[in-house]
């Protein structure tokens, strides 16, 4: 008798999966049909025609990064986008479809993690794909955080040890040694 209700929860459970699908492609195929009539243009040549040039080889490829990276999210050819696009209009979710919502608030989440330090009052809200590039990549260019390091020859230079040395204090006779 229990196995009719197990079999009865898992086929509501698959049912209910692929109807999520289902109707998750469709909404990706009415967001992409507003970009359908649009003439591709690579990323690159994209960047070098919109953006400013001031021969800055780091910044010029901040800027492809990122709008790579926000065409990635938004599920959008990289090529179909423009700058002038806008988050309340052609990027905006598709009215009854609340799953695009949460495409602009993984957006969102990516400007907090580039820029922590922003207080919750004065939080960046790009009003179009290109503000929300720019902003990122100059952000990237001026914030950069030391990476970490990535074998024990990096990790252990003399600075390092000094300061490891003079944190670490003696172990206390009182104390069990396991």
């Amino acid at each position: 008798m229990w196995t009719i209700g197990i079999v009865t929860a898992l086929t509501l459970l698959v049912a209910c999966a692929v109807l999520a699908r289902i109707v998750e492609q469709h909404r990706r195929r009415l967001k992409a049909s507003r970009f359908a009539d649009r003439e591709p243009i690579e990323a690159e040549r994209l960047v070098a025609t919109y953006f400013a040039n001031d021969n800055d080889t780091d910044y010029h490829n901040e800027l492809i990064y990122w709008w790579k990276k926000a065409a990635s999210i938004l599920g959008i050819d990289a090529r179909l986008l423009r700058p002038t696009d806008r988050f309340d209009c052609e990027l905006a979710p598709v009215p009854g479809f609340s799953l695009t919502e949460d495409e602009l608030v993984e957006m969102g989440e990516l400007i907090d993690e580039i820029d922590p330090d922003h207080s919750e009052g004065q939080k960046y809200k790009p009003e179009t794909l290109g503000d929300y590039v720019e902003f990122l990549a100059r952000c990237t260019k001026r914030c950069r955080r030391p990476t970490k390091p990535t074998n024990e020859a990096e990790k252990r230079t003399p600075q390092n040890d000094s300061q490891s040395n003079a944190r670490v204090s003696p172990p206390s006779p009182a104390s069990p040694s396991k």
